[in-house]
C-alpha cells in the first residue's frame, strides 16, 4: 500500500505495518472504561517489547527488507527545494534511469540521516547489497514516535520513552502508572478503573 511513511515490523514471520499518528492526535479517548484499564496493565509489557525491538535495531539484527520506507510522492523531482530522504531516493532512481512521477511511490532505506550526500543518506532497495547498513539511531527514533502515538494518552512522551530506554528513569513502572493515572482521574476515577478491571476478569 502506498501512502505516508509506514513502519513495518516483522515478528516470527508475521508482518505488521504501522502508520504513525500525527503529532497532537491520539488513538485512545476512553480513560475510565474497561478497555483503558486493561491497556494500563499492559503498558510495562509494551515498553519491554519496545525495548527489545530497539535493541534488535541498534544491534543490526533486523533485515534490510524490514527497514524499507515506502512513500507516495506528491511532487516531481524538479519541484523539490529542500534536500530530504525522498529527494535523495528520487535522485538515485533517476540515476538508474527510473523517472518517478507524482502519485507514484519511492522505496528507500535510511543509511545516514545526517548526510548531505544523496548517495549516503538513503539507499533504494534496488541498490542495496551486503555492505549496506541502515541508520539504527534514526529507526529507533521512529520506533519511539510510534510508541508515543499509542502511549501519549497515558503520559508517555517520546522524551520519556527515550529516557526509559536509556535507563535514566528508575523505579517500578507500575508505580509510575498508578501515580500518573490517579493524578489524571482522581480517587473516584481510580475506583471505576479497578472496578472495570475486576468486572472484565469475572467475565473471562
Amino acid at each position: 500500500m502506498c501512502g505516508i511513511n509506514i513502519i513495518r515490523i516483522t515478528d516470527n514471520g508475521h508482518v505488521f505495518e504501522y502508520v504513525p499518528v500525527p503529532s497532537g492526535q491520539t488513538r485512545f479517548t476512553d480513560f475510565a472504561g474497561g478497555v483503558a484499564s486493561e491497556f494500563y496493565m499492559k503498558i510495562p509489557e509494551t515498553i519491554e517489547v519496545l525495548r527489545e525491538y530497539m535493541r534488535k535495531v541498534l544491534d543490526h539484527e533486523s533485515s534490510l527488507a524490514d527497514m524499507v520506507f515506502k512513500t507516495r510522492m506528491s511532487r516531481g523531482y524538479d519541484d523539490y527545494r529542500q534536500f530530504n530522504d525522498r529527494l535523495a531516493a528520487l535522485r538515485q532512481y533517476r540515476q538508474e534511469g527510473i523517472d518517478i512521477q507524482p502519485g507514484q511511490c519511492v522505496r528507500y532505506i535510511i543509511t545516514d540521516h545526517r548526510s548531505k550526500s544523496y548517495q549516503k543518506r538513503v539507499k533504494i532497495p534496488e541498490l542495496a547489497d551486503g555492505d549496506t547498513q541502515y541508520d539504527g539511531a534514526k529507526y529507533c527514533e521512529y520506533l519511539l514516535r510510534a510508541a508515543e502515538s499509542i502511549l501519549l494518552p497515558f503520559g508517555y512522551t517520546e522524551k520519556r520513552l527515550d529516557e526509559i530506554m536509556k535507563g535514566n528513569i528508575q523505579g517500578n513502572l507500575y508505580g509510575y502508572i498508578y501515580e500518573n493515572f490517579l493524578g489524571r482521574i482522581g480517587l473516584v476515577g481510580m475506583f471505576v478503573f479497578i472496578l472495570a478491571g475486576s468486572q472484565n476478569n469475572m467475565r473471562k
